[in-house]
């Protein structure tokens, strides 16, 4: 994990963090992230080609704490 997150990174983290809350993501809940990246101003200058590899650094870190 890097030391500091950019707030969009943060976004998606809590993002994932919420929707792992039942110990599983489903599809329907990562194609909604995504849609959001997409659609959302406030990702306006985030590169959504970094999606999924925020997404899977969040997800291990919270595996890791299992």
């Amino acid at each position: 994990m890097p030391k500091t997150l950019t707030p969009h990174q943060a976004l998606v983290y809590i993002m994932v963090t919420m929707s792992a809350a039942d110990r599983k993501i489903s599809e329907v809940e990562l194609e909604r992230i995504g849609e959001i990246v997409k659609r959302f101003p406030v990702f306006l200058t985030f590169d959504p080609s970094l999606l999924v590899k925020t997404a899977e650094t969040c997800g291990n870190l919270l595996s890791e704490g299992a």
